[in-house]
């Protein structure tokens, strides 16, 4: 069991799975080899050994709460949402204040659409001295679904603070400022999810987020800028053409946004937007005596 668990903790889940499989040899009516081999089954993706251990688990020790909450998991990751929820009921039977089981249960209630039920659950763990990221980003989500975009907005800032270095984080932080009309504090957590950012979609997601800031201040050229760095990072994204293309339209190019509006119709035949824009363009062009 230790050297599985050892091996868990370094991520070799291939490791682990052969150490604890030899421990339910050696133990074949003790749950918490299965529970062991259940989380390397899952951490190599393998869902259908994972749930066979998870059954044997929970058949060998009913209560056992690791195996419930990851039972309850699977069942919603492949869409059997009843059944995680009959699942996570029953741990909580067992261990009716469990933290874990409460949040797992909220996660399967959102997935559900049930937003509020799931905000509703949540909320107690959110009192006190609450150090899960991902419990505060998950809150945010949740506040962010019900239209409470201060609440949004204050959860993500605890993720933040805890996980400092999540680009994710960082990255959603700033989107929702944007949304939520701050600007400024927008453009600061962009900054910070700028520096974490890998190359590539990563950093196209960032400087997206940038311009759509400055397209809102009406600050054309800055806008451009930051479509223009996104398309470097990701060409196949045909959203940033078309964003670029508005930003040139606002600065009365019409004929380069019209480049930008054709290349985003290229990439994506069904941008409707797009296809409106290009004749909005075309028309201001012909007005304006500027060849298009």
């Amino acid at each position: 069991m230790a050297s599985g668990s050892a091996a868990l903790g370094l991520q070799d889940a291939a490791a682990a799975a052969q150490d604890f499989e030899q421990a339910s040899t050696l133990e074949p009516n003790t749950a918490a080899p299965h529970v062991g081999r259940m989380h390397a089954m899952l951490a190599l993706g393998d869902l259908a050994e994972a749930e066979r251990h998870a059954l044997t688990a929970i058949k060998l020790a009913p209560a056992n709460e690791e195996a419930l909450v990851a039972l309850g998991s699977l069942f919603a990751a492949r869409g059997a949402h009843a059944n995680a929820l009959q699942t996570l009921d029953q741990a909580l039977g067992y261990n009716p204040q469990s933290a874990p089981i409460q949040i797992a249960k909220a996660r399967v209630l959102a997935q559900t659409g049930r937003q509020a039920a799931a905000l509703d659950l949540l909320k107690p763990h959110l009192a006190g001295d609450c150090n899960a990221a991902e419990v505060w980003a998950f809150a945010g989500e949740l506040y962010a679904g019900t239209e409470q975009l201060p609440e949004s907005i204050a959860a993500y800032e605890h993720a933040t603070e805890i996980m400092p270095l999540a680009f994710a984080h960082q990255l959603r932080l700033g989107q929702l400022c944007r949304i939520g009309g701050q600007p400024d504090k927008a453009i600061t957590n962009l900054e910070r999810a700028q520096f974490l950012a890998t190359a590539g979609p990563e950093q196209a997601a960032v400087l997206t987020e940038a311009g759509l800031v400055f397209e809102a201040r009406r600050q054309y050229d800055r806008a451009y800028k930051s479509f223009t760095e996104a398309i470097e990072c990701a060409p196949q994204q045909p959203d940033n053409y078309f964003r670029a293309g508005l930003a040139l339209k606002g600065l009365k190019d019409y004929s380069e946004a019209l480049t930008m509006f054709q290349k985003a119709v290229t990439l994506d035949p069904k941008h409707r937007e797009a296809h409106r824009q290009l004749a909005t363009v075309s028309a201001l062009g012909l007005m304006s005596g500027v060849p298009t």
